[in-house]
């Protein structure tokens, strides 16, 4: 019986510890992120992906779209991480494509790892309250 209950609270404490940690990395405005690059006071999405990544060459047009549709409300900044791999150290990333959401004063609002489809980018920015251009949800 006492052998069971140290085992919980050896993994509780480890599943604390892991939530810090991730909290820590992760949790939006973290200074462990480097500055988002693009233009101050516009709200950004930065990707990082390559090249010969399926994702991200599935994205790249519709990431061009909204470069064009959003142009003054929000700034698209693609990074080539299979160019400069030091970025995937640097945003604390395994692979691509990885999205970072921030706001107008450079924040971090959100990270999302994988394919993520332009109406879920907009609504994104929506949520965190960002103005955008008049956008219908693609079926």
């Amino acid at each position: 019986m006492e052998r069971v209950s140290s085992q919980r609270m050896l993994a509780v404490a480890a599943l604390a510890f892991a939530a810090v940690f991730v909290w820590s990395v992760f949790s939006p405005g973290s200074p462990t992120l480097p500055p988002p690059p693009g233009t101050p006071g516009m709200p950004r999405l930065l990707q990082l992906g390559a090249d010969d990544c399926m994702f991200c060459q599935v994205m790249a047009p519709f990431l061009e779209e909204l470069k064009r549709e959003q142009q003054g409300r929000i700034e698209i900044v693609y990074l080539d991480a299979s160019r400069n791999p030091e970025l995937l150290q640097q945003y604390h990333a395994d692979g691509y494509p990885v999205q970072f959401f921030y706001d107008a004063k450079g924040r971090l609002l959100l990270r999302h790892d994988g394919f993520i489809p332009k109406d879920e980018i907009l609504a994104t920015f929506e949520k965190h309250g960002v103005s955008l251009a008049p956008w219908r949800r693609e079926k």
